[in-house]
């Protein structure tokens, strides 16, 4: 796009050599140069606060003698002198008031320079700090798209999203681990392949969604491609347009196979503990009940025939087994 801006301004006025140059901190660098060799520019030129300062006026510069002037660093000086230009005219780029870039014709005689190629060249210049702008906004847009879509592949959570019709528009790596299947495989399916309980356990899912605006922590079983079932726990929210439309779905699961199996290792030890003191407490019991019924047995046969002391001792015997 530069060096498209770069030709049509030196065909608007008949230069031989025009160029976009970027400012850099405290340097210039050529991005877009025609007419003169582009590798010479690729490198930074340094320039001064004064130099900025008179670019920030948003007017075209026109300097008649390049030789002459301070306008330019000394290393382009020397450029433009081995090259034989002669005259420079120049309009700043500005983003925000800013300025972000230098638009330059270079000619070998001022003549050659009508009185209409300033307009001209600020026209242009305001074109481009559109499409500047308009770069900058796409490259901030994809910076952030592609942080995000980074953070989404680095989770171990599956992490889809679908269309309001349950088909699948994204798929991330942890979904991949969960269900066992690659996304280029899983993308346009429906999410009621994956989900054990169908296609009417996605429309329970998808239609509370919309009456609930979202489900967290719905626990259910998906169905990974190779080793059955996975238990997850599944959060499910709307995608809305600006307008407020629901035009899709995103879902999170989590897999809860291991907190599944600690759970179930913790009734299993549970239930030997309980099993254990079950045991012990028969165990215990038993010869307690037949101390008991000897007691009683004795009481019986021979009670009245005991001296106070030898009754006093029976019954301290049958009251402990009672406890």
């Amino acid at each position: 796009v530069l060096h498209e801006v770069v030709r049509a301004a030196q065909k608007a006025v008949a230069a031989p050599a025009a160029s976009i140059c970027l400012l850099e901190q405290h340097a210039i660098r050529g991005r877009a140069v025609v007419g003169m060799g582009e590798a010479e520019w690729n490198w930074p030129l340094h320039y001064s606060k004064d130099f900025v300062d008179m670019l920030r006026r948003d007017r075209a510069i026109f300097i008649p003698e390049i030789r002459r002037s301070t306008f330019f660093p000394d290393e382009l000086k020397d450029i433009l002198r081995k090259k034989n230009f002669h005259t420079y005219l120049g309009v700043p780029i500005l983003i925000d008031k800013q300025p972000l870039a230098l638009l330059s014709v270079f000619v070998e005689e001022p003549g050659k320079l009508h009185s209409g190629g300033a307009a001209m060249l600020s026209a242009l210049a305001a074109q481009t700090a559109q499409v500047l702008q308009n770069v900058r906004l796409f490259e901030q847009v994809n910076e952030t798209k592609n942080y995000l879509e980074n953070l989404l592949q680095s989770s171990v959570d599956a992490i889809v999203t679908t269309d309001r019709q349950g088909h699948l528009t994204y798929f991330s790596h942890g979904a991949e681990h969960t269900i066992g299947l690659p996304a280029p495989a899983a993308m346009g399916r429906s999410i009621s392949e994956f989900l054990c309980g169908g296609r009417d356990e996605a429309r329970r899912l998808l239609l509370n969604v919309i009456r609930e605006k979202k489900i967290q922590s719905h626990e259910c079983e998906v169905l990974h491609f190779d080793s059955g079932k996975v238990p997850v726990s599944l959060s499910v929210s709307k995608i809305l347009a600006d307008d407020g439309r629901v035009t899709g779905f995103l879902a999170i699961g989590k897999d809860i196979s291991a907190r599944r199996a600690a759970e179930l290792e913790s009734k299993r030890r549970g239930d030997e503990l309980e099993n254990y003191i079950y045991l012990i407490s028969h165990n215990l019991k038993t010869p307690i009940v037949s101390i008991q019924g000897f007691v009683n047995l004795l009481q019986d046969e021979i009670g009245d025939s005991l001296n106070p002391q030898h009754a006093h001792f029976l019954e301290r015997v049958q009251k402990n087994a009672a406890m």
